[in-house]
């Protein structure tokens, strides 16, 4: 038995998990990808990119490949297995990251090589962390907007030939992602790449644990109190495994939107924080793109005379039904009581009604 099979084992054991097939196999790859990082020696930028990964006859599976590429639906254990793997290999330069945060880092520092009129700043971007990591692990990996699509083809490729090596978790297959997305045949190359030189593999078993955990959970909580609180929080820790949250900036339209609490594709959000700023349908289904779980907070019991947080509510609950993201709502009424009789009334039945079904086991659990 394979030294990474062996903690994978000890770990789902003190988890009280069962052992999965398709995870035991995942396993297996990782501990193959995990030789070819030990043979593995720096090259020359100059030197061919196609020439450097051509597989000689008769090597063993996937030791020309440069990365690995693991996808499947939430809940499947993706991270789990990733965060597995930075730990068991023996490499002192790694570093694991949300991809979000990363490519947030990114165009931070590329701003800071164009003020300096540096003229390629992506090659200074990409030897600032060549020099710092040896592999990578992204968690998370989306292209959502053009401005990623357009500087990580280049930066992948420039980090590539600094030997910098890759471990990537995502929940779209490498043919979809940046899918219908704005001049996507110029990051095309980029998924060529990964389909090529990384070895792709699919966890899409049919067991979604976070799913098991939340069956008995209610969704919808009411009143607001310590224990509804208590409750919200227990969510919140099995959904991201106790992760502490994080801030994310998303850039829409010239603006900042800011998510004050998030974790991978997980985020709490407050009532106010979502219906007091000036956001619109638009703005909603942006924010919708990031995540597919939310725990939506503080819900007051709307009046007529807020009728524009109202809306803004409403146009909330429409941009997660139509994404098919799901809610968990804590509030200081039951559904049926959220909005006081008045002029938006007719308006809202319809968000009443898709708050019904949102808080159905079967939309929730599916």
């Amino acid at each position: 038995m394979q030294l990474f099979e062996t903690l994978y084992l000890q770990y789902i054991t003190e988890k009280n998990f069962n052992p999965c097939v398709q995870q035991q196999d995942i396993v297996k790859k990782f501990d193959i990808f995990a030789k070819t990082l030990s043979y593995q020696t720096p090259f020359s930028v100059k030197q061919s990119f196609l020439k450097r990964f051509i597989s000689p006859k008769n090597t063993a599976p996937y030791t020309d490949k440069i990365g690995f590429y693991l996808y499947g639906d939430v809940g499947r254990g993706k991270s789990m297995l990733m965060d597995l793997f930075f730990q068991y290999v023996p490499i002192k330069n790694k570093y694991r990251v949300h991809f979000h945060a990363f490519m947030q880092d990114v165009h931070q520092n590329l701003q800071f090589y164009r003020t300096q009129n540096t003229p390629n700043p992506i090659i200074n971007v990409a030897q600032d962390i060549a020099k710092k990591y040896q592999l990578i692990c992204f968690d998370e990996l989306q292209i959502l907007d053009i401005t990623d699509a357009m500087v990580i083809g280049r930066l992948f490729d420039a980090l590539l030939k600094l030997n910098v090596r890759f471990v990537i978790t995502s929940n779209r297959p490498p043919q979809d992602l940046y899918k219908n997305g704005l001049n996507r045949g110029l990051f095309e190359p980029f998924i060529d790449v990964i389909q090529q030189y990384f070895m792709v593999e699919n966890l899409n078993h049919h067991t979604d644990y976070r799913k098991i955990k939340l069956q008995n959970t209610d969704i919808y909580i009411s009143p607001l109190n310590q224990n509804t609180t208590d409750k919200m929080n227990h969510i919140w820790n099995i959904l991201t495994d106790n992760a502490i949250s994080t801030p994310l900036h998303i850039d829409h339209q010239q603006r900042k939107i800011t998510i004050k609490h998030h974790h991978k594709t997980t985020a709490r959000m407050d009532f106010n924080d979502i219906c007091d700023a000036a956001l619109g349908a638009g703005d909603y289904l942006e924010i919708m793109t990031y995540f597919d779980v939310i725990l939506l907070e503080n819900i007051p019991q709307m009046t007529a005379d807020m009728r524009n947080q109202a809306t803004r509510f409403r146009n909330f609950i429409d941009a997660a039904y139509e994404s098919k993201v799901k809610i968990y709502f804590s509030s200081a009424v039951s559904a049926d009581d959220l909005y006081i009789k008045g002029d938006f009334s007719f308006e809202f039945e319809r968000t009443l009604s898709r708050i019904s079904e949102m808080t159905s086991k079967s939309y929730c659990y599916d």
